[in-house]
């Protein structure tokens, strides 16, 4: 009898063993999916991280920035480019310029964009321009564009791009172009000069509507 006795109690220590080490089989394995699990969320939450911190920077709009030294004039900067001072000028555009008149205004124009800023703020004692005269007018050639438009290009192909003309025929500004195109956007007079009708255009002048 106790010889059966102790046999019964020798097979539930050894049931209770196995049980006891499939149970920490079990928690040890739970325990490494856990972590496997954590370590994987910890490393998807550092990627994320950093893709945010190297995520490049939005434009700004509104901002007045010369793209290769060419002007690209649109709805979103036409604004801060006539609120720019004498002052500022030269903070934005960069390289050789000049200085002369034009239609009784004075221009600063800059040889890498082909871009002239006029200002009828002149201390004439003096023939300079005042520190503080804000931008009234622009011309403009070369590559630097007025809301997709650049020299070169044919009548055509501005009309399908900013759409029929406010007004079109010879040129009577006497500034050297026989025939122009003129457009109204943004409150802006947007003035294409040309040789002759359907020529290519040859300049791009920009004014407020109220000082045109």
């Amino acid at each position: 009898m106790k010889k059966r006795i102790l046999v019964i109690g020798m097979v539930l220590v050894m049931s209770l063993t196995l049980s006891s080490c499939k149970l920490v089989d079990k928690l040890k394995k739970e325990k490494e999916t856990n972590e496997e699990i954590t370590t994987e969320a910890t490393n998807e939450k550092k990627e994320a991280s950093q893709e945010k911190i190297t995520e490049p920077a939005k434009e700004k709009k509104g901002a007045l920035e010369l793209e290769n030294g060419k002007l690209q004039v649109d709805q979103d900067n036409i604004e801060a480019l006539f609120k720019l001072k004498y002052k500022e000028i030269f903070d934005v555009f960069k390289g050789e310029y000049t200085e002369d008149y034009y239609n009784g205004a004075k221009y600063v124009s800059f040889k890498e964009s082909n871009v002239a800023l006029l200002f009828n703020e002149i201390d004439f004692d003096t023939d300079k321009i005042k520190e503080d005269a804000k931008v009234v007018g622009v011309m403009m050639g070369g590559k630097s564009t007025a809301f997709g438009i650049m020299q070169g290009m044919y009548p055509p192909e501005i009309k399908s791009i900013l759409g029929n003309p406010k007004s079109e025929g010879e040129d009577l500004s006497g500034e050297g172009f026989d025939w122009g195109m003129d457009y109204e956007i943004n409150n802006y007079w947007i003035h294409l000069g040309m040789d002759a009708e359907n020529q290519p255009i040859q300049s791009i002048e920009i004014y407020p509507v109220k000082n045109y």
